[in-house]
């Protein structure tokens, strides 16, 4: 198990993973307002989607706005998951307000570069949470 871990190459895999946080905001343009997440107290993403509804990602035949439903919400499956460090750098730097990166590294009293530093092991872990795994990058020898 721990070669396993050994084996993935964190700078491709983070490089893979931020177009689909890049892409959150344009999906919530295009998804219906009943799957806009709400931020909680807790640093989690809730949604308010009608109960018992089923959103199969395999369908053919999805529109695009059922699509966006569909992304939206493993995104926020695999922010949910995350500590709760990690679910800030992630919220804060993609989810919520159009925000510049120095204005959140000083609202967290830290430096530039550790801000980064911090940002990208968030990133990492949201990549290891997102579809199981779906994105990882292996081949570090």
């Amino acid at each position: 198990m721990i070669e396993l871990i050994d084996e993935i190459d964190c700078d491709k895999t983070v490089n893979a993973v931020i177009p689909i946080l890049h892409n959150y905001k344009r999906l919530r343009l295009i998804a219906d307002e009943d799957y806009q997440p709400k931020i909680t107290a807790s640093w989690s993403l809730s949604i308010s989607a009608p109960t018992n509804q089923y959103i199969n990602p395999l369908d053919e035949h999805l529109s695009r706005t059922d699509e966006a439903n569909c992304a939206i919400i493993e995104i926020m499956k695999a922010v949910n998951k995350l500590s709760y460090e990690d679910k800030r750098y992630i919220i804060d730097g993609f989810i919520s307000k159009d925000d510049f990166d120095y204005n959140i590294y000083k609202a967290y009293n830290m430096s530039e570069r550790q801000y980064y530093r911090n940002r990208r092991k968030a990133i990492f872990h949201f990549a290891l949470a997102y579809r199981g795994g779906a994105k990882i990058v292996f081949g570090r020898k």
